[in-house]
């Protein structure tokens, strides 16, 4: 990783580069910092805050200074370009470097959910190379969790409406196969009924009531491609004209929806600001209002939103 690392310190804007030794220590400092028994979720989200925020993290520089003085002898303090890119390399090497495939995909989650606090300003970010192969981690891991195959099993399906034939059965696993399968079926149908039915024209309302029902009542965690298909059945036609996100979160508000009862994380940007807004909290807002989503891009954002609290619940 001390490739890496020199990677992004070179993007940082340091004037006079840092020497080999030196950049292997930091990487070393940086390893220990997210490896340590209290790196958790809320110190990841800060580490995101700070990127975000072009800021250095004050628990990182301890940890750095504490490390470097302990184990090198060395007392130094870095600029702010530094920290900043060593900010960036403690997100990069807790999530590519997690040994744990859920909480890649969690942090992964959280930082692509943060990313709406920038929306259309992707070209203010450093180290945007390197951040684009931080996204998606949860992909592979909702995969291995996935259950069952859309595929109808006619024979069986058939037998059941046979006298008698599947009472006292056991259910083997080739039966519970197919269970799963008609279930998977049934869950699709169920959201196409539900989207046909839907008496609402505004296309962000029509968004937060049908991602509402589907995690509300979805048989498990989704996968790509269920996201791929529940988008498609959402929109047909046109996307819809963009509104200011402040706009669009008033309207949930005064619908009084209610996605998420205890919102886990603080990247959860749409949830969080809803909720504000409904328990008419003054306090600093966390996202602009004044930026412009199309129904579509909404959707995008609210879906992992959900999908990461979801997977925070266990």
């Amino acid at each position: 990783m001390n490739d890496i690392l020199n990677n992004i310190l070179m993007q940082s804007g340091l004037i006079i580069p840092l020497g080999e030794e030196e950049v292997k220590i930091l990487s070393k400092a940086c390893s220990n910092f997210v490896n340590e028994e209290s790196f958790s979720f809320p110190v990841f989200e800060d580490l995101v805050y700070c990127y975000l925020n072009k800021q250095g993290s004050k628990k990182l520089k301890a940890s750095i200074e504490n490390f470097m003085l302990m184990n090198e002898g060395i007392q130094k303090t870095y600029p702010l370009c530094v920290s900043h890119a060593l900010v960036f390399y403690c997100i990069y090497i807790s999530i590519e470097e997690c040994g744990s495939q859920k909480t890649q995909a969690i942090r992964s989650l959280s930082l692509q959910n943060a990313m709406l606090q920038i929306h259309g300003k992707w070209d203010t970010l450093k180290f945007s190379d390197l951040l684009c192969s931080l996204y998606f981690k949860s992909t592979e891991y909702l995969g291995n969790l996935y259950i069952g195959e859309k595929m109808y099993p006619r024979d069986f399906a058939r037998s059941m409406f046979k006298d008698e034939c599947r009472v006292n059965e056991d259910i083997d696993e080739e039966m519970a196969r197919y269970i799963q399968s008609l279930v998977l079926l049934s869950w699709d149908a169920e959201m196409q009924r539900f989207i046909d039915e839907l008496d609402e024209k505004d296309p962000f309302m029509r968004v937060v009531y049908v991602l509402e029902h589907y995690f509300l009542n979805k048989p498990q965690l989704p996968n790509k491609d269920d996201f791929k298909k529940i988008l498609l059945m959402t929109f047909i036609g046109k996307d819809g004209k963009k509104q200011k996100i402040g706009t669009i979160l008033s309207m949930i508000a005064d619908n009084e929806v209610v996605l998420v009862d205890d919102i886990k994380s603080s990247s959860s940007l749409i949830l969080i600001e809803t909720d504000r807004i409904v328990s008419h909290d003054d306090g600093p807002k966390i996202l602009p209002y004044d930026f412009r989503l199309s129904p579509k891009e909404f959707f995008v954002y609210l879906y992992h939103e959900l999908l990461l609290e979801d997977l925070l619940k266990d």
